[in-house]
């Protein structure tokens, strides 16, 4: 097969949040043989690689948007934030809700693109409001793209990289409640791959 085949075989893969903790344990999975992978997010990144592109984009301005979701194969959705800032003036609405649904709309006029969200199984009650947001971006999703849209629920997501996140991960592991679902950073960019790559995952059912 020649190189030029090799590169038209390629699913374009659009990670929206992807220069977050989520997003660059997906990335890290992505082959780059495999995938042409894109990344949209809303400040200034100058660190294209060979396997990577980054576009900075104002999710508020569709045109922005379609031109680097047009052509996917999937848009993964991994914007938000785990607390709201005050000082940064970042609420759930601000950065997780509205960017999503603007997002949504967008793939809603590609009609072959698929789209994933990386939901949460659960969280505790101090967190309500977390899951509400995450309860928001789902059903606008459900009513945008009944047919086109996956979801996943992994519970809390660890690495090593985050210390704190880790040995909390750890912790939950290794206590029977099935809901709290703790999930390495790994595993869950397989459960990604899987999806990408025709298979069913674990994650697309909430426990």
């Amino acid at each position: 097969m020649k190189d030029g085949d090799v590169h038209l075989a390629k699913k374009k893969i659009v990670i929206a949040g992807g220069t977050g903790f989520v997003g660059q344990g997906i990335i890290s999975a992505l082959s780059p043989e495999k995938y042409d992978i894109h990344v949209l997010t809303r400040r200034h990144v100058t660190t294209d690689t060979e396997s990577v592109t980054y576009h900075q984009v104002d999710y508020h301005v569709t045109d922005q948007v379609l031109s680097v979701i047009g052509d996917a194969d999937w848009v993964i959705d991994v914007i938000g934030i785990l607390l709201p800032n005050p000082i940064k003036h970042q609420t759930y609405a601000n950065s997780s809700v509205l960017p999503a649904e603007f997002l949504i709309d967008a793939v809603r006029a590609c009609p072959e693109v698929k789209f994933m969200f990386v939901s949460a199984n659960y969280a505790p009650f101090f967190m309500a409001p977390y899951m509400r947001a995450k309860q928001e971006v789902e059903n606008y999703m459900a009513l945008r793209l009944p047919q086109r849209a996956t979801t996943l629920y992994p519970g809390i997501i660890y690495d090593r990289k985050r210390q704190m996140s880790y040995y909390v991960g750890r912790i939950l592991s290794k206590l029977p409640a099935k809901r709290l679902r703790p999930i390495t950073l790994a595993d869950l960019a397989k459960e990604v791959t899987r999806i990408l790559d025709g298979q069913n995952s674990g994650l697309e059912k909430r426990r």
